[in-house]
């Protein structure tokens, strides 16, 4: 579940999502843990200023990945329960209550049989639009905004007023971090322009703009840099009366032709720059595609010289070009069995689509298995100068990518993998080069095209099944990159203990070679014509393992970063004209590696050599602007790395560097400088600081968890002596996420910063398992059975907090999102019954709670991979036990817990805001208060609009942070009676005994984590 970043990287679509994604959270650069690169498409794009980055892909693969697995990705199933009627009349203690003497009856809603509904009586709160739904949310929402407080200017006063929050000082300087025209714009270099999305107070919506290198890198002030609008978005939706988000774009390749010629274009440009435009109505997973002409700033539909344009109706849709006349094609098609949609509502069909031809008219290249999570097609090109021959030559195939589950995939290569050389003696006929062209070249002619794997029929698949189903597979120029999840080989064979590789490492192998061995013809565009394969099935060991196939290929790969080291896991790569850089945390610290490949003869030996010469050393150098050294031990920052060049003519790098408590800089690094060893760096943007950070200092702290684990966590706040203490307790937010390989690493503080740290209040980022901070072994730890061990490791954080006097119990809240929301909705439930361990105030965003239909809504069924199948017994087993929807009722003993504040967004077709709207009703109901008496334990927010980001522009990110941050100071500040936190309550009359809750947190957030 996460938003993306459009100011951190135009997304660029690669299989079934795009290649990479940024995502802010608060106060926590999210990194998605290596072998991720199928990216939640997620083209969330807003920008969060709060804080923290979600690299949904640590390969940044451009447009050729062959796995496409479709893990947090924007391509989420959409199950909308758009009718209901009134309730039906119920009797569970734990239910509305029913209707009086001689009321109508009310009918079942359609959505569900009547046995649904005697299990489950809130089931109706799952009917996204429907008029009593909504009713309710609107209801919350205004008790929720009716209790926003603000305590007096005093320092010593108790007093608290009610307040509107869009007249606080917080929302107001939360806007102005949001709209600031001084933040960095991060730009994707198209041709000869540098391309940045953009919201401000001016452009609500955003505008997608250009310039050129001379106004961007030459220009300190952001305000006089030139930019050239391209798309408004604003004057779009209000000419079509739409609420469009920028949901980001697919380009069309022109192979080498992105190259600079002599003039101040570029061929490319000459040819007109297209594009497949992902617009979002409000802000949900579905987008519409529409197709778009950079070089004439206007949809193609709306050029009357065009017969033609690729358009595609809302739906979660994977697009992507083949050329310029031809796409892949995964979408809903309502021709096709079960809509050509997997359980999870992603694509499970690939289809060729052809300029004009009608959606039903398209072929079927490949349909996946209905359980699937999803499928995807990509093309991959590569045009590059042959060192021996000096010929021009393009490399092209075309793959698709069917992801099993969230942790396993198939990879297909189509039809061929070829070669297309250029006629070096006719120039002119090689300037009207393009894809169409080569794809229409006779591959027979040999002068012009080799081909590298066995002859197949017109379509057919090349299955690579020696690959293990858990690995990823990406491209780079002529190398398939193999990023293992689990260990490959067997461990005891010492004879060939060389060719043993564990989880977490990344290994290249040449791809011919790769076809060669692992490789077999797929007999139909079915999946299920060829029997399964999986890593531990008997179809694999007897085709692969035992006939020493899977041996020969560990043999001809190269291991470039292994996997298992203690404190070590590979973050993410990035790959230029020359290098595959591996960038790597030790203990959550930045480090680089800069490969360079060698002659591709097939020898893993020799091939690849790492570059440790100064040209390549400039991390150490670069952080703080080159004020400190980055691998100084009292520095936590944050780094990313992408080429500068998209189509990798160049190693000259993006850098970009920040700290919790200093501001993101972009460095532009020259690494064919000829005036130094090292490589030239830029400093081109400095972020400005958005709050104060006098005295705020950041340490590493590690706790041992209940199984003896060691965990560490960062803190950071003002005045902390060097033990970490505070001078006295304060107010402390513990931030976690725990699930989908996802690391959360220092990024900088802005609304967090102004609205929480420059009171006085600490935060802290808890690095618990599940996440990717430590490799694939950290996430499998707290998968499905294990989960509560991620729990565990938050509570043994927020314990060591309490112990350390950093905080106390009545000080102490948490905050999470998305897959986070559950652990937070976890945490509320279980400090219930362990008094010891609770936390004062509690924020949910996004949640996921109710664990025994999570599979049933929306893009649910693709993440049972994480947390189990409850339609296979694993619910009974062990998936009740962090199910916290179905773990209320054994709260009603307790005598005291946390207040706890849900927020969800309606148009969030990602995580289905039911889970929330039920956990709020059933708690209500429990305490059998009225609404206005329940709110001082648990509210809600549910903004109309956002998704899964939770947000839709910046004056709503602005008011659901400030909210947020409200609730927490609130809460943990004082309170209205003088001291924060939970507090026992006598029971009322009709509270059956059961003790009343203290007050309640959750806000949406801005962006949320991918799920």
């Amino acid at each position: 579940m996460l938003s993306v970043s459009a100011s951190r990287r135009a997304l660029t679509s690669a299989g079934v999502f795009s290649r990479s994604t940024v995502v802010r959270q608060p106060a926590i650069r999210l990194v998605r843990q290596f072998s991720k690169k199928d990216s939640l498409s997620l083209p969330r794009s807003f920008t969060t200023n709060f804080s923290a980055k979600v690299k949904t892909t640590p390969i940044h693969r451009r447009n050729y990945t062959l796995s496409i697995p479709p893990r947090y990705h924007t391509l989420l199933a959409s199950r909308s329960f758009l009718t209901t009627t009134r309730a039906p009349v119920l009797t569970n203690k734990m239910a509305p209550a029913a209707p009086e003497d001689g009321a109508e009856t009310a009918a079942l809603p359609s959505s569900f049989t009547e046995e649904e509904m005697k299990e489950d009586p809130y089931l109706y709160l799952e009917e996204v639009e429907s008029e009593k739904a909504l009713n309710w949310v609107k209801e919350q929402n205004k008790i929720t905004l009716d209790k926003v407080v603000s305590k007096t200017a005093a320092a010593s006063s108790n007093k608290y007023t009610k307040i509107v929050i869009e007249d606080t000082e917080e929302y107001k300087r939360s806007l102005q971090i949001l709209d600031s025209k001084d933040k960095i714009a991060h730009v994707r270099k198209i041709g000869s322009y540098y391309y940045n999305f953009w919201r401000d107070e001016k452009h609500v919506k955003g505008i997608w703009r250009r310039t050129s290198f001379s106004e961007y890198g030459g220009k300190q002030d952001p305000e006089s840099v030139e930019w050239e609008t391209v798309l408004d978005l604003d004057e779009l939706s209000k000419k079509e009366d739409k609420s469009w988000v920028w949901s980001g774009y697919s380009l069309l390749p022109e192979l080498g032709l992105m190259e600079q010629d002599s003039g101040s274009t570029t061929e490319v440009e000459k040819k007109d720059v297209i594009a497949l435009l992902k617009l979002s109505p409000g802000g949900s997973d579905a987008v519409v595609v529409r197709e778009f002409s950079l070089t004439k700033k206007q949809f193609l539909s709306e050029d009357k010289t065009r017969d033609s344009a690729f358009t595609v109706e809302e739906n979660k849709t994977q697009i992507s070009y083949l050329d310029r006349d031809t796409v892949f094609l995964g979408t809903k098609f309502e021709n096709e069995e079960f809509n050509g949609l997997t359980d999870s509502g992603y694509p499970r069909m690939v289809k060729i689509w052809a300029r004009g031809k009608e959606k039903t008219q398209l072929k079927t290249i490949f349909d996946g298995n209905k359980q699937d999570v999803a499928s995807g097609g990509h093309a991959y090109s590569w045009t590059r100068v042959d060192e021996k021959t000096q010929k021009k030559i393009t490399t092209i195939y075309d793959s698709i990518g069917q992801s099993k589950t969230f942790y396993t995939r198939d990879h297909y290569i189509k039809n061929g993998y070829w070669e297309f050389v250029y006629d070096e003696n006719n120039s002119s006929s090689n300037a009207d080069v393009t894809l169409s062209s080569i794809r229409n070249t006779d591959l027979t002619d040999t002068s012009v095209c080799k081909k590298f794997y066995p002859d197949t029929e017109p379509d057919k698949l090349i299955r690579l099944s020696g690959v293990p189903d858990s690995a990823d597979v990406s491209v780079y120029q002529d190398y398939a990159v193999i990023s293992l999840r689990k260990d490959w080989g067997d461990s005891t064979d010492k004879e060939n203990a060389d060719f043993f590789y564990p989880g977490g490492s990344l290994l290249v192998v040449p791809l011919k070679k790769l076809i060669d061995v692992a490789g077999e013809v797929l007999p139909t565009f079915k999946a299920d014509s060829l029997p399964e394969v999986t890593e531990e099935n008997d179809y694999y060991k007897e085709n692969f393992v035992n006939n020493g196939k899977t041996l020969q290929l560990r043999k001809m790969c190269k291991m470039l970063f292994k996997g298992g080291v203690e404190g070590e896991a590979l973050q993410d790569t990035c790959e230029t004209k020359d290098y595959l850089i591996i960038h790597k945390t030790v203990n959550l610290k930045p480090e680089l590696e800069f490969w360079k490949k060698g002659n591709n003869d097939g020898t893993p030996s020799g091939d690849w050599v790492l570059d440790t010469s100064e040209k390549t050393n400039f991390l150490k150098t670069t952080g703080g602007a080159g004020k400190h050294d980055a691998a100084d031990e009292n520095i936590f920052e944050s780094i990313s790395l992408r080429s500068v060049d998209w189509d990798m003519s160049s190693d000259d790098l993006w850098f970009t560097s920040e700290s919790f408590s200093r501001p993101e800089q972009l460095f532009y690094i020259d690494t064919k400088s000829t005036t130094t060893s090292t490589a030239e760096k830029k400093l081109l943007k400095s972020a400005p600081k958005f709050f104060d950070d006098d005295k705020v200092t950041t340490s590493q702290r590690w706790v041992v968890s209940k199984d003896g684990t060691r965990v560490p966590y960062f803190l950071v706040g003002k005045d902390l002596t060097s033990s970490s203490k505070s001078t006295k307790p304060r107010p402390t937010c513990l931030y976690g996420y725990g699930g989908f390989e996802i690391s959360l690493t220092p990024s900088y503080m802005a609304i967090a910063g102004q609205q929480w740290i420059e009171k006085g209040g600490i935060f802290a980022l808890a690095n618990i398992r599940g996440g990717g901070e430590f490799g694939p072994q950290w996430h499998q730890a707290a998968l499905k059975e294990n989960r509560p061990k991620a729990y565990e490791d938050f509570e043994a954080c927020g314990m060591d907090l309490i112990s350390s006097g950093v905080t106390t119990k009545e000080m102490l809240g948490c905050m999470g999102g998305s897959n986070g929301g559950l652990l937070t909705g976890n945490i509320f439930v279980r400090g219930a019954q362990k008094p010891e361990l609770i936390f004062s105030a509690i924020v949910s965003q996004c949640p996921l709670l109710d664990m025994k239909r999570f599979h049933k809504l929306l893009a649910g069924a693709s993440w049972m991979a994480e947390y189990g199948n409850p339609d296979l017994g694993e619910y009974e087993k062990f998936i009740k036990n962090y199910s916290p929807y179905q773990m209320i009722e054994a709260m009603e003993k307790a005598k005291t817990h946390s207040a706890i504040l849900f927020t969800t967004s309606t148009k969030d077709d990602r995580v289905h805001p039911g889970h929330a709207r039920k956990m709020v009703k059933r708690i209500q109901d429990m305490l059998e208060l009225p609404n206005e008496g329940a709110a001082d334990i648990v509210r809600y927010y549910e903004n109309i609009e956002g998704g899964h980001a939770g947000a839709a522009d910046n004056k709503q990110r602005a008011f659901m942070k400030t909210l947020e941050w409200l609730f927490l100071w609130e809460k943990l500040s004082g309170g209205r009676g003088g001291k924060g936190g939970s507090r026992s309550v006598s029971p009322s009359k009709k509270s059956r005994g059961c003790c009343v809750p203290g007050p309640s947190d959750s806000s949406p957030r801005e962006e949320n984590s991918c799920l």
